[in-house]
């Protein structure tokens, strides 16, 4: 179930979950501005993360409105071992290298976690 749309609340989602008992029954995160309302982004996350289906879409980690500008550490904390995938909303001339951007600013952003863990 990917949390998206009316159901973009990560409350409602826990709720949701906890109703879809069966063990495949797993939820796919999203980098929705609802998840940084209330509590915040790290209350909300821990509150899906029995349902959590180990995949986040995320929008582009440079994109300043975007609540997922480093999911690394949550993810990290949870021991994750999932899909980060780009859900790409821009449109650059050069797509290739757009990508090659958003691969290196994911990667500097989870070396940065993984150096501050050790």
């Amino acid at each position: 179930m990917e949390v998206l749309g009316s159901c973009a609340h990560l409350p409602d989602m826990e709720m949701i979950a906890a109703r879809a008992d069966h063990p495949q029954a797993r939820l796919c995160g999203n980098s929705n501005p609802q998840n940084l309302e209330g509590e915040g982004l790290e209350h909300h996350f821990q509150l899906v993360l029995p349902s959590f289906g180990q995949t986040l879409h995320i929008h582009e980690l440079d994109d300043p409105k975007s609540p997922s500008e480093n999911p690394s550490p949550l993810l990290l904390a949870s021991d994750d071992a999932g899909w980060i995938l780009l859900e790409a909303s821009s449109q650059p001339a050069d797509r290739v290298t757009a990508m090659t951007e958003q691969r290196e600013l994911g990667e500097k952003a989870l070396a940065k976690e993984v150096d501050e863990r050790a």
